[in-house]
């Protein structure tokens, strides 16, 4: 059976907006861009072309095509503009199938918008069998069931996490494994954003830290990170990637407390072998070599006589011995 639309003067505040997507700040300011190419063409020459709309039971109108239009209409005061409307007994699915395609590039963006894709066509009526069949192959998915449910546990996140997941490209997998942790401890990673530089493996790296020491010393979340320990690093002067740096030297110590103390010691040592700043001495910190290195760099004779005057025979025997006796 053929579609026949009819064109209506159509008022703005009948109009239903819809913004199924949850995207970064870097998709929106894409999105600004097209928004701004509309407005511009529209405030040239004028609305064009109608607007697609499906009538729903309330009497409002959900926009299938021409949202920016709808959008630049509201803002300049207009009360009303022309529509097609699409007849009432048209299948759900074809409505949806309609707006996929017209939005396909935003939906197929990551993986993230992908799952968003799915949870919305299901949170609008459109059974999950028909999802798997008519929209996952366009959207690059599997047509699973567990894909399926994959995506609807993803699209239920905090927006803020599904911002990081879209902004870093994140695979459905890795999406998921990053949904495993509780909200407010993602939450709380990924609060820091500004503090310390974070990839998707580093947020996993410091929820598990953060998970076991609570568990570790039955603290909540808030408690743990009320330790002096913790508020040094997340409250102090350093840079980002400097205080990336202390909180992983701080999960070690309390990962690994006689490796870091041995460490330590080695380290007090060696500064006491006052060695000119050309030269370093260097050892294995996992403890499982037993070896010192000892190494420089000159770029005159006299640095090499400085290095050479350094190595007092009994002085320095005594700081590799005493260094070998900890390894």
């Amino acid at each position: 059976m053929k579609t026949v639309l009819k064109a209506i003067a159509c008022h703005l505040l009948d109009t239903v907006q819809y913004n199924p997507m949850v995207v970064s700040e870097a998709y929106r300011s894409i999105e600004a861009d097209q928004k701004n190419l509309v407005y511009q063409s529209c405030d040239a020459v004028g609305i064009l072309f109608p607007i697609l709309v499906f009538p729903k039971s309330s009497g409002e109108f959900l926009v299938i095509d021409g949202f920016k239009r709808a959008q630049f209409a509201m803002e300049r005061g207009y009360s009303e503009m022309m529509a097609l409307v699409l007849p009432e007994e048209t299948p759900l699915v074809e409505i949806w199938r309609l707006l996929l395609i017209e939005h396909l590039p935003a939906f197929t963006a990551t993986d993230v918008t992908k799952a968003i894709a799915c949870y919305f066509f299901s949170s609008c009526g459109v059974p999950r069998p028909e999802i798997r069949s008519m929209f996952a192959l366009p959207l690059g998915l599997q047509a699973h069931d567990q894909i399926m449910r994959r995506c609807f546990k993803v699209a239920k996140l905090p927006k803020l996490v599904l911002e990081f997941m879209h902004e870093k490209k994140l695979s459905l997998k890795q999406c998921v494994q990053l949904g495993s942790y509780s909200e407010e401890l993602l939450l709380t990673v990924l609060s820091w954003r500004r503090k310390m530089p974070l990839s998707a493996s580093t947020v996993m790296e410091l929820a598990d830290f953060l998970q076991i020491q609570m568990h570790r010393h039955n603290l909540s979340l808030e408690g743990l990170l009320e330790q002096d320990a913790y508020k040094d690093i997340l409250f102090g002067r350093s840079e980002p990637a400097h205080r990336l740096k202390q909180f992983r030297d701080l999960m070690r110590q309390a990962t690994h407390p006689t490796l870091m103390q041995v460490n330590q010691n080695i380290q007090n040592v060696a500064d006491r072998m006052s060695l000119p700043e050309f030269a370093t001495v260097s050892w294995d910190q996992t403890l499982e070599n037993r070896a010192v290195h000892l190494s420089a760099t000159f770029s005159t004779v006299n640095q090499w006589k400085t290095f050479h005057s350094s190595l007092d025979e009994d002085v320095m025997g005594r700081s590799i011995q005493d260094i070998l006796d900890q390894l």
